[in-house]
Protein backbone atom coordinates (compact mmCIF):
# COMPACT_ATOMS: atom_id res chain seq x y z
CA UNK A 1 0.00 0.00 0.00
CA UNK A 2 1.30 3.09 -0.79
CA UNK A 3 0.60 6.25 1.41
CA UNK A 4 0.44 9.43 0.50
CA UNK A 5 0.62 9.16 -3.42
CA UNK A 6 0.71 13.25 -3.78
CA UNK A 7 3.71 13.12 -1.44
CA UNK A 8 3.94 14.12 2.25
CA UNK A 9 3.48 17.15 4.23
CA UNK A 10 7.08 17.51 5.02
CA UNK A 11 7.70 17.55 0.83
CA UNK A 12 5.11 20.20 0.93
CA UNK A 13 5.16 22.39 3.83
CA UNK A 14 8.40 22.70 6.25
CA UNK A 15 8.20 21.54 9.73
CA UNK A 16 6.46 23.88 12.00
CA UNK A 17 3.92 25.04 9.49
CA UNK A 18 0.80 26.23 10.57
CA UNK A 19 -1.88 24.12 8.22
CA UNK A 20 -5.77 24.75 8.31
CA UNK A 21 -7.77 21.90 9.38
CA UNK A 22 -9.17 21.34 5.81
CA UNK A 23 -5.68 20.83 4.58
CA UNK A 24 -4.87 18.16 7.37
CA UNK A 25 -8.24 16.58 7.17
CA UNK A 26 -7.97 15.88 3.21
CA UNK A 27 -4.04 15.03 3.82
CA UNK A 28 -4.85 12.31 6.96
CA UNK A 29 -7.77 10.92 4.78
CA UNK A 30 -5.44 10.68 1.99
CA UNK A 31 -3.03 8.64 4.08
CA UNK A 32 -6.13 6.68 5.57
CA UNK A 33 -7.93 5.49 2.57
CA UNK A 34 -10.13 7.36 4.08
CA UNK A 35 -11.63 4.67 6.39
CA UNK A 36 -9.43 5.62 9.02
CA UNK A 37 -11.33 5.80 12.89
CA UNK A 38 -10.12 5.51 16.26
CA UNK A 39 -10.61 6.03 19.91
CA UNK A 40 -8.21 6.78 23.13
CA UNK A 41 -9.21 6.28 26.60
CA UNK A 42 -7.52 8.02 28.99
CA UNK A 43 -7.72 7.35 32.89
CA UNK A 44 -6.14 7.69 36.17
CA UNK A 45 -5.79 5.38 39.47
CA UNK A 46 -3.26 5.38 41.81
CA UNK A 47 -0.68 7.64 40.02
CA UNK A 48 -0.38 6.05 37.03
CA UNK A 49 -2.05 7.61 33.62
CA UNK A 50 -3.57 4.92 31.41
CA UNK A 51 -4.16 5.41 27.94
CA UNK A 52 -6.36 2.76 25.51
CA UNK A 53 -6.34 3.16 21.77
CA UNK A 54 -8.69 1.57 19.77
CA UNK A 55 -8.26 2.35 15.73
CA UNK A 56 -9.63 0.73 12.56
CA UNK A 57 -8.90 1.15 8.69
CA UNK A 58 -5.50 0.97 9.06
CA UNK A 59 -3.44 -0.48 6.37
CA UNK A 60 -3.31 -4.44 7.11
CA UNK A 61 -0.95 -5.54 9.68
CA UNK A 62 0.91 -2.48 9.91
CA UNK A 63 2.23 -0.82 13.31
CA UNK A 64 2.26 3.02 14.04
CA UNK A 65 3.97 5.62 17.09
CA UNK A 66 1.44 7.29 19.11
CA UNK A 67 2.24 10.43 21.30
CA UNK A 68 0.04 12.69 23.46
CA UNK A 69 1.74 16.19 23.03
CA UNK A 70 0.98 19.06 24.69
CA UNK A 71 -1.15 21.38 22.65
CA UNK A 72 -4.44 20.42 20.28
CA UNK A 73 -4.34 19.24 17.06
CA UNK A 74 -4.83 22.83 15.78
CA UNK A 75 -1.91 24.27 17.71
CA UNK A 76 0.58 21.42 17.69
CA UNK A 77 3.15 21.31 20.27
CA UNK A 78 6.13 18.82 21.83
CA UNK A 79 5.71 15.28 22.78
CA UNK A 80 4.32 14.65 26.38
CA UNK A 81 4.32 10.90 26.67
CA UNK A 82 5.70 8.26 24.59
CA UNK A 83 3.33 5.36 23.66
CA UNK A 84 3.18 2.26 22.94
CA UNK A 85 2.62 1.25 19.29
CA UNK A 86 -0.36 0.72 17.73
CA UNK A 87 -0.50 -2.96 16.19
CA UNK A 88 -3.05 -3.69 13.49
CA UNK A 89 -3.80 -6.95 12.64
CA UNK A 90 -4.92 -8.41 9.07
CA UNK A 91 -7.98 -6.79 8.68
CA UNK A 92 -6.67 -3.06 9.54
CA UNK A 93 -8.08 -2.77 13.20
CA UNK A 94 -5.26 -1.87 15.81
CA UNK A 95 -4.84 -1.39 19.33
CA UNK A 96 -2.30 -0.03 21.89
CA UNK A 97 -2.56 0.27 26.18
CA UNK A 98 0.29 2.27 27.37
CA UNK A 99 0.52 2.85 31.15
CA UNK A 100 2.10 6.09 32.35
CA UNK A 101 3.53 6.21 35.89
CA UNK A 102 3.69 9.50 37.80
CA UNK A 103 0.63 11.40 36.24
CA UNK A 104 -1.90 12.65 38.68
CA UNK A 105 -4.67 14.53 36.28
CA UNK A 106 -5.88 14.69 32.70
CA UNK A 107 -5.93 17.97 31.72
CA UNK A 108 -9.16 19.49 30.60
CA UNK A 109 -7.68 21.24 27.96
CA UNK A 110 -4.16 21.23 26.06
CA UNK A 111 -3.38 17.51 25.31
CA UNK A 112 -3.53 15.59 21.69
CA UNK A 113 -3.05 12.14 20.89
CA UNK A 114 -1.35 12.36 17.83
CA UNK A 115 -1.01 8.82 15.48
CA UNK A 116 1.94 9.01 13.36
CA UNK A 117 3.05 6.91 10.26
CA UNK A 118 5.88 5.72 11.88
CA UNK A 119 6.13 2.65 12.50
CA UNK A 120 9.28 2.51 14.70
CA UNK A 121 11.08 5.57 16.84
CA UNK A 122 13.19 5.94 14.61
CA UNK A 123 10.99 6.19 11.65
CA UNK A 124 10.00 9.60 13.27
CA UNK A 125 12.86 11.20 12.45
CA UNK A 126 12.10 10.64 8.46
CA UNK A 127 9.64 12.95 6.81
CA UNK A 128 7.18 10.29 5.82
CA UNK A 129 7.16 8.52 8.99
CA UNK A 130 6.50 12.29 11.20
CA UNK A 131 3.49 12.83 9.49
CA UNK A 132 0.13 11.81 11.28
CA UNK A 133 -2.26 9.41 10.34
CA UNK A 134 -4.79 10.42 13.09
CA UNK A 135 -5.23 13.31 15.86
CA UNK A 136 -7.51 13.58 18.36
CA UNK A 137 -8.15 16.38 21.37
CA UNK A 138 -8.25 15.37 24.57
CA UNK A 139 -11.52 16.44 26.52
CA UNK A 140 -12.77 15.42 29.59
CA UNK A 141 -16.17 15.12 30.93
Amino acid sequence: MEYAAGGTLREHYPKGTKLSLETLDTYVTQLANESVTGTAQLSIASGKLTVKITMSGLAPNSTHIPHIHKGSCEAQGDVLYSLAPVAADASGKGTSTTVVPNVSSIPAKGWYVNVHLASTKSDLDTQTGFDPIACGNVATK
